[in-house]
């Protein structure tokens, strides 16, 4: 998804400077864009509550959700073309994840824009886009955050077994493993020795060549394929602590699959292997990967390892 999240903590930080931004625009573009804004709130908390507005520029607001960590998207009253063609022509706009128009690259914003010149028209597009996405997207942002974790232990095993190798033979393993020391003529031949209970004539080698074992068997236990984990989304509602957990599997060093249903738990009933390894996630700073555990992505988003 191409779309840039925001996090509403990052939307407050900017709000103090958000009428830096947005030069154009007179007097009557913001008292416009004011009413404007009154509107698209009354219609989204009639249908949906917990919906705040922050500054983005002067005639811009961000628009969150309470149970959201980030930003679903923004309205403005601006002039959003590309070419300003005959001068400065504001509009109603509605930046939305949800909104995609392929005539635009995934670097703009027009990509995830409509706008309409009409009031009513506008208010249906702000009711119709600005809704949040299924915890399954949001599983999707910050799960990058899961997989660089995960590589990065991977990567600390991989150099270690290749620093024992090297105190041995001058073989080593690829990236990611694909290619262990196991499969070679000359590690099968030591390690049949070991099995032996071959005399080496040097005991420190004999040393070298156990830790080199080792470390070759700690690598093929590791693994970066195929690792099921679930994103834990938490946030407040009615009072009370929720979790919206999603199921996903890391396929491969770089990408994800995310099952769309979800559940949602209470505190109280979240499950104890998910309770116990969320517990230490909350005592981390975020991104900080803990092998067989997982990662606090911030916000109240974390990707726990399942067992």
């Amino acid at each position: 998804m191409s779309f840039n999240w925001v996090t509403v903590e990052k939307c407050r930080e900017q709000a103090s400077s958000a009428f830096e931004f947005g030069a154009h625009g007179d007097h009557e573009d913001k008292a416009l864009f004011a009413d404007w804004q009154r509107q698209v709130g009354a219609a989204l908390c009639s249908r949906d509550s917990g919906i705040t507005f922050i500054q983005r520029t002067r005639t811009s607001s961000w628009v969150v959700r309470d149970d959201c960590p980030w930003a679903i998207g923004f309205i403005a009253y601006t002039d959003n073309r590309d070419n300003k063609v005959g001068g400065w022509k504001p509009t109603y706009c509605v930046h939305a994840w949800s909104i995609i128009n392929d005539k635009y690259s995934s670097g703009s914003t027009n990509r995830h824009t409509k706008t309409s010149t009409n009031f009513d028209t506008a208010l249906k597009l702000a009711k119709t886009y600005l809704r949040r996405p299924s915890p399954s997207q949001l599983a999707s942002v910050r799960q990058g955050v899961l997989q660089k974790g995960m590589r990065d232990e991977f990567e600390k095993v991989r150099k270690g077994a290749n620093e024992t190798a090297t105190k041995v033979v001058d073989i080593v393993t690829n990236i990611y493993g694909s290619s262990r020391n196991h499969n070679k003529r000359l590690y099968k031949e030591l390690k049949n020795l070991l099995d032996m209970g071959h005399s080496f004539l040097d005991p420190e080698f004999k040393s070298d060549v156990e830790a080199m074992i080792l470390a070759d068997e700690t690598l093929g236990s590791a693994t970066i394929e195929d690792v099921p984990f679930y994103c834990v989304m938490t946030y407040e509602s009615r009072n009370q602590t929720v979790f919206d957990v999603v199921k996903g599997t890391q396929s491969n060093p770089y990408s994800a699959d995310i099952e769309q249903a979800y559940l949602r738990f209470t505190e109280d009933k979240l499950p104890e292997d998910i309770t116990r390894k969320l517990a230490v996630l909350q005592m981390l700073d975020s991104e900080d990967f803990v092998d067989g555990v997982g990662v606090s992505a911030g916000n109240g988003v974390y990707y726990v390892v399942a067992e």
